[in-house]
């Protein structure tokens, strides 16, 4: 037999020597590798397989078949089956699930360890139910008998029995493993959908997550890039502006609103990249990040969200167009001579702004606006 490479065979059996311990039975050693086994599974449902054959061999070659269905799915569950008739326990087992689909007081009945389900068959067998909803098993493990084969003796029910509280352990941390993983490709997945680059920082600085845009925009080389981690702008001043912003966010104490704009030039362009970055609220961290910045991509084709801040702020139409070339990187200079207005009718409509939004500085203006950004499919 072939056992993983921390395990060495012993009686036809996988053991970890590192759960060896003086003075137990050999029975003991086997149910403390099986019980081990349950464990490793929790890093994914793949791994109960191996779960399934060391129940099925504990038990003599005792077909075995363990069934899995998340809670929330309404597909049909996961199926991993050992021992010497497969296609047999299949069948049976569907017959039972079909049969206790509304029928929840079965359920209740094998719940607190392994008995003779009803509805299955004749001969000897016996299933345990982890957990079930609505009357519908969620994950159950079933051990067969085929025909002509004695019944299950009191030492086997007796190995059964002692797997229980593991099994149903393991069952928890796999369920919960599963959602928390579900739940950070969501979130990936929102984050995938916004035109602007967004990385999280860990306190360190080092970025430890970055969207889709963010990706797009460092693999330019155009202006802004990582070194060793850490985010930088090519441009000396620049750079010096940017680190000092993501040092003052990082300084800052978790919870505070603290946070700060920097504009980073690029060589092949004459848009600049703008720079939100800011502190993230406490909560449960993703990848221990605490900050986080955020990238305008001007070669997105996705415009700052000016609509969106007019209508959420009253802002008249020109105000909003000046919010929208501010936002993509220009200067009040720019801004007034490509709109054809004075400087000085500019800087009023500005101000105009700041009140309406409840800002004091153009940074904070641009932090404001680019947390407007409307998720968008990406094209590419």
């Amino acid at each position: 037999m072939q056992c993983e490479k921390r395990e060495v065979a012993r009686n036809g059996v996988c053991e970890n020597p590192t759960i060896v311990h003086a003075g137990l039975k050999d029975e003991d050693l086997e149910t403390l590798a099986l019980i081990e086994r349950v464990y490793d599974a929790t890093a994914g449902l793949i791994h109960w397989q191996r779960v399934t054959d060391g129940i099925s061999e504990a038990l003599g070659g005792t077909s075995a078949l363990l069934y899995v269905r998340q809670p929330s799915d309404t597909r049909p569950g996961h199926r991993f089956v050992a021992g010497r008739n497969p296609e047999l326990a299949i069948r049976r087992v569907d017959r039972f699930i079909a049969a206790t689909a509304a029928c929840e007081s079965t359920l209740e009945s094998v719940a607190s360890g392994f008995a003779a389900p009803a509805d299955v068959c004749d001969e000897p067998s016996l299933g345990h139910f982890a957990a079930a909803t609505d009357g519908r098993p969620v994950v159950a493990w079933f051990v067969f008998r085929s025909e002509g084969e004695p019944p299950f003796t009191p030492a086997e029910r007796a190995l059964l029995e002692r797997l229980v509280p593991h099994l149903d352990r393991a069952y928890e941390i796999t369920h919960a493993f599963l959602n928390v993983r579900r739940e950070g490709l969501a979130l990936a997945e929102v984050m995938d959908r916004l035109p602007a680059g967004i990385l999280l920082l860990d306190e360190s600085g080092r970025v430890v997550f970055a969207n889709h845009s963010a990706h797009r925009i460092l693999a330019r080389s155009d202006g802004l890039g990582l070194v060793r981690g850490m985010l930088h702008a090519d441009d000396a001043e620049s750079d010096v502006a940017l680190q000092r912003c993501v040092s003052e966010v990082l300084t800052a104490p978790p919870g505070s609103k603290a946070g700060g704009m920097a504009i980073v030039p690029r060589s092949t362009e004459p848009v600049p990249y703008p720079i939100s970055v800011s502190r993230l609220l406490p909560g449960e961290p993703i990848r221990f990040a605490v900050a986080a910045a955020i990238v305008n991509d001007p070669d997105s084709g996705a415009e700052p969200a000016a609509e969106l801040m007019r209508g959420l702020h009253g802002l008249t139409p020109a105000e909003a167009e000046l919010v929208g070339i501010l936002a993509r990187g220009h200067s009040m200079e720019e801004a007034a001579e490509y709109r054809g207005v004075s400087i000085h009718t500019a800087r009023s409509q500005l101000k105009q702004i700041f009140q309406k939004t409840g800002t004091s500085r153009q940074g904070d203006l641009m932090q404001l606006v680019l947390g407007c950004f409307v998720p968008m499919v990406d094209e590419g």
